[in-house]
């Protein structure tokens, strides 16, 4: 009879927003644009519509136990771990972490699968002048677990991972490292991340995701079937809080009701991790934070921004948020979701 040891997953996220006045060129959004696209691979783009199937029905979940709650996370952050951990799992447990994903096994297989977060991963961490990404994963071993090879290679090549080890007998060592690590890597946004470890966890995947941009005036986007002579450009006043917000939770509460039964039992299997120990998941945790500001203004209350669209009014038109409102951060290139939540109350 072997003894079961303990995995952690933790996922951090932070997004900022700031306002600026610089004006994109449309030709040379367009050019950036389709260099992105001509780097992606055909699995890319299904699994962009996967995670945004996830995406959403993680949303419903959560929503429909947060009715008048702000809630934020980023399902890029979760589908990513959840993927790199299915790698290392095997029969049912792999099948219900990739179906759980949402994922058409009839269509994509693992490599694929794999093939295309590397090549989506490639895609949003090159550098760009206009936004500030940071996407990766960190291992965190007992110094006495051995890993597998093959699932160490996939996760290093395949989802940018990272191992560090620890001796798990001094939790507040370990505790401080985990933390110290995605703080860093997330500019300070992410603190104590995780408190409580035990003695029985052997190893701690950790998924994290920096994002800064600006809040751009937007270009006009001429369309071939646009009537010309019909709209005219006009100009929106669109204003929204100042406002910051964290969540946390608990996604091992939240995840069994997607379909990922085995992962928090005995029954998981991790058996392409290790063969020597039975590992079971135990806690998977998620922070993610949201800071929308404008540069150089400490204590605005709201933030306009002038944004072009066709109109056939002749009249100022304002937008004003205030009331609740649904929020997505999407990457038009890669197709992907990589926050999304609703602000209910910016001042909570």
């Amino acid at each position: 009879m072997h003894c079961t040891h303990c995995l952690l997953l933790l996922l951090a996220g932070h997004l900022m927003l700031s306002h600026s006045q610089a004006v994109q060129e449309i030709d040379n959004t367009a050019n950036q644009t389709n260099r992105e696209f001509s780097q992606l691979n055909v699995s890319s783009y299904q699994i962009a519509s996967s995670n945004a199937n996830f995406a959403f029905s993680l949303y419903h979940l959560i929503a429909s136990q947060n009715s008048e709650k702000n809630i934020f996370f980023s399902p890029l952050s979760i589908s990513i771990a959840l993927a790199m951990l299915s790698t290392g799992a095997g029969g049912d447990t792999q099948t219900q972490i990739l179906e759980g994903l949402a994922f058409n096994l009839t269509k994509l297989s693992l490599p694929e699968i794999q093939d295309g977060i590397r090549s989506l991963l490639q895609v949003i961490s090159r550098p760009s002048t206009e936004l500030d990404i940071s996407v990766g994963n960190a291992l965190i071993l007992n110094q006495d677990l051995h890993l597998l090879p093959k699932f160490v290679s996939t996760a290093e090549a395949s989802y940018n991972g990272k191992v560090l080890r620890s001796n798990f007998r001094d939790m507040e060592a370990t505790t401080q490292l985990i933390n110290n690590y995605v703080k860093e890597k997330t500019r300070g946004k992410i603190r104590d991340l995780v408190s409580g470890l035990t003695p029985d966890m052997r190893m701690v995947l950790i998924n994290y995701i920096f994002f800064r941009g600006e809040l751009n005036k937007v270009p006009a986007h001429c369309r071939a079937y646009t009537p010309a002579g019909r709209y005219l450009y006009r100009k929106l006043s669109l204003q929204f809080p100042k406002f910051s917000i964290a969540n946390s939770y608990a996604l091992d509460e939240i995840l069994p009701d997607l379909g990922f039964r085995d992962l928090f039992t005995q029954r998981a299997n991790f058996s392409n991790i290790n063969q020597e120990e039975n590992l079971q998941l135990s806690k998977v945790f998620h922070k993610a934070t949201l800071d929308v500001n404008e540069v150089g203004t400490e204590a605005a209350a709201a933030t306009s921004v002038s944004v072009t669209f066709f109109s056939a009014q002749h009249k100022r038109h304002v937008l004003i948020f205030n009331r609740p409102f649904f929020i997505v951060i999407y990457s038009t290139s890669t197709k992907s979701i990589f926050f999304m939540g609703k602000v209910f109350n910016p001042t909570a």
